[in-house]
């Protein structure tokens, strides 16, 4: 009987061993589905505004792989778009990622609701799989994101790379640490010939300056490595249809829908095949014009004039865009869509909400419960996260979290605290850090509430404390002898007239 016990209790506990060997098994490591090469996949978005579908160009391979080698699936519910690929053998998902597409774009434009028909190219890069996988690209629509297209890849069937340009010039303007664990940021100057190649080095660290001296960039400029591509040649230089410039090797054009002062990548361009000789994950396209212009999609390029009007405003700006996918907070300037946002879906944006209400705001976290919503748009209320109405093109209907974030002002000083939370997840994100959960990158929620005579803020509120603080008259339109303040931060800070301490 005790033999029998024994040997039922042994392969009792070896099944419940199977259990839980089988429940905390780790996922496949990267080397185990990857080579550390790059898969490039150029692909074709065409239609109208009623029928529109997605096709396979080609398939390519580069160099290294830059991108994230722990964080495989994205976390972030971010873009219109989303490359995944699918192990062919156990339909398991292995990799994802956000994009957002110009055609998405061409799409809430009058040419578009006119039913004519266009074509845009799509070229994303995933890190080259050990085996035969399914490519699936999925749209975003009111229940989230739906498989649109979906193509078998063996990656024994990708071309060759191409032969790396040798007649470019490859400065380092930032040396970074390891790729596997840097933000590989790849600057390509468009239209700056030989005798401005000194103009073109001093431009690329004037520009990488500018964006490493604002949070949230500030605090990690250790993950950036930065190498700018100088392009030689003839024919250089923006497309302006204006003008009548067409150069013939032109990498970017203005006038992007009719717009003068979009400026994108040229479709068509060998913008792509260069920008592959140098492993990145985020690239940037910096033009030697004088004329204002730029833009940037999520997960595309950041594009923007060196020498045009507030270049390092307009490339931070930009900048976000292409990194975190925040959204354009103005209402009042001309643009060329047409009801950008349907009102049936909510805004993907982090900066965006179509909703006042608290429990609706995607950054009801970061508001203080004493903050009126939706949140007077008055300079009482500078410096206080909130529910502003006026963003993303329109005037109504649509909130913004700060008065004037730089995804609303070239002229403001910072980006808001919701922007900044959403650019250093997706920093952390490309540099395999650890990801914090959602609402907590403020730190705890002690709070402590006090009041200060305004002859006090200067000292109190010192600059490497200001991120920290959001100050707001206690009533709007008055100006009264004090100033209500809370303060939040990672450590808790007491206030004791005449000094505070930590």
């Amino acid at each position: 009987m005790r033999r029998r016990s024994t040997r039922h209790g042994s392969l009792a506990a070896g099944v419940v061993l199977l259990a839980l060997g089988a429940a905390t098994a780790s996922p496949p490591s990267f080397e185990e589905l990857f080579v550390p090469r790059t898969l490039r996949i150029d692909l074709v978005q065409s239609g109208t505004a009623s029928d529109h579908g997605w096709s396979l160009l080609r398939l390519s391979t580069e160099g290294a792989w830059a991108g994230p080698r722990r964080h495989l699936l994205d976390p972030h519910d971010l873009g219109g778009a989303r490359v995944v690929l699918l192990d062919a053998s156990s339909g398991e998902r292995i990799y994802s990622r956000s994009f957002s597409s110009l055609f998405d774009e061409w799409l809430a434009t009058g040419e578009a609701r006119q039913d004519r028909r266009r074509a845009m190219t799509e070229t994303i890069r995933v890190p080259c799989p050990r085996a035969p996988v399914d490519l699936l690209i999925e749209a975003r629509d009111d229940d989230g994101f739906s498989e649109v297209f979906r193509w078998p890849v063996d990656p024994r069937a990708a071309l060759p790379p191409a032969p790396a340009p040798a007649a470019h010039e490859t400065v380092v303007i930032r040396p970074g640490p390891p790729r596997a664990r840097a933000v590989d940021l790849l600057i390509v100057g468009d239209g700056y010939p030989d005798r401005q190649r000194e103009k073109f080095r001093r431009d690329a660290a004037r520009l990488v300056d500018a964006l490493l001296a604002i949070a949230p960039f500030r605090d990690r400029q250790d993950l950036f490595g930065v190498t700018a591509l100088r392009i030689t040649g003839r024919g250089l230089g923006p497309v302006e249809p204006r003008k009548g410039l067409f150069p013939p090797a032109a990498l970017t054009a203005f006038d992007t829908f009719g717009s003068p002062r979009y400026l994108l990548p040229f479709t068509g361009s060998r913008l792509q095949d260069l920008a592959g000789a140098v492993p990145h994950d985020l690239l940037v396209v910096m033009v030697n014009a004088a004329r204002y212009g730029g833009g940037g999609l999520f997960g595309g390029a950041t594009v923007f004039t060196a020498d045009g009007e507030y270049p390092e405003a307009l490339f931070i700006h930009e900048f976000g865009h292409s990194l975190a996918g925040l959204a354009d907070e103005y209402f009042s300037s001309q643009v060329a869509y047409e009801d950008f946002y349907s009102p049936s879906r909510r805004p993907w944006e982090p900066n965006l909400s179509a909703s006042a209400r608290r429990d609706a705001l995607p950054w009801a976290d970061l508001v203080d419960p004493a903050t009126p919503l939706p949140t007077p748009d008055l300079p009482a209320f500078d410096g206080v996260v909130g529910a502003f109405e006026g963003a993303g093109y329109v005037a109504r209907g649509l909130f913004r979290p700060w008065r004037r974030c730089r995804m609303r002002d070239k002229g403001a000083a910072e980006f808001c605290p919701v922007c900044r939370r959403a650019l250093a997840a997706r920093l952390d994100f490309l540099a395999d850090r650890p990801l914090k959960p959602a609402g907590t990158a403020r730190g705890p929620k002690e709070r402590t509430q006090f009041t200060v005579e305004r002859r006090m803020l200067t000292r109190l509120f010192r600059p490497d404390f200001g991120p920290f603080a959001e100050v707001w008259r206690a009533r709007r339109g008055q100006t009264p002898r004090y100033l209500r303040c809370t303060i939040a931060s990672e450590r808790a800070y007491t206030f004791f007239a005449p000094r505070w301490t930590q």
